[in-house]
């Protein structure tokens, strides 16, 4: 391999370095704001007395929809920077090798890793690592709980 193409693979990879990074704020990103949303309705289903059993219900649903949903955006994004993963380590393993590799394309293995994952359905342990299921978890779980009991507590009464 000559220094020029040396040069460009090791750049590609630095470049790809950065891509996976810089998801790191949207996980931050997601996590606040699926935070923020599911504790606001939380909030207000604990807080409003006027609501009634059956109004309650409803906000406790509510927050148990959001945390779902934010925490399978964030499954989705960890998806979209691990198809980025493999190009990664495809360039490594060929400067390790020191075999010049100019395919497949940045492009060409983001969709490849991308077809893998769909294929193997990779979304449903991804989904249980805990750096991805916390918090959204323990508010989709209290979510539950509240909107169960507001369920009991309105049939009884």
């Amino acid at each position: 391999m000559t220094k020029e193409q040396r040069t460009s693979m090791l750049q590609e990879y630095y470049q790809l370095a950065g891509f996976v990074q810089a998801y790191d704020g949207h996980f931050l990103l997601i996590k606040s704001w699926g935070i923020t949303a599911s504790s606001l309705a939380i909030g207000v289903g604990l807080g409003t007395q006027g609501l009634g059993w059956d109004g309650r219900i409803g906000v406790f649903l509510t927050a148990l929809a959001l945390s779902l949903a934010f925490w399978l955006t964030e499954t989705r994004f960890k998806l979209i920077q691990l198809a980025h993963v493999y190009r990664q380590s495809f360039l490594e393993q060929a400067l390790q090798q020191d075999v010049f590799a100019v395919t497949p394309a940045i492009l060409q293995s983001y969709g490849d890793g991308a077809r893998l994952d769909r294929a193997g359905r990779r979304w449903r342990s991804v989904m249980r690592w805990p750096q991805v299921m916390l918090p959204h978890v323990l508010f989709a779980g209290l979510s539950f709980v509240l909107a169960s009991y507001s369920l009991i507590r309105y049939i009884v009464a």
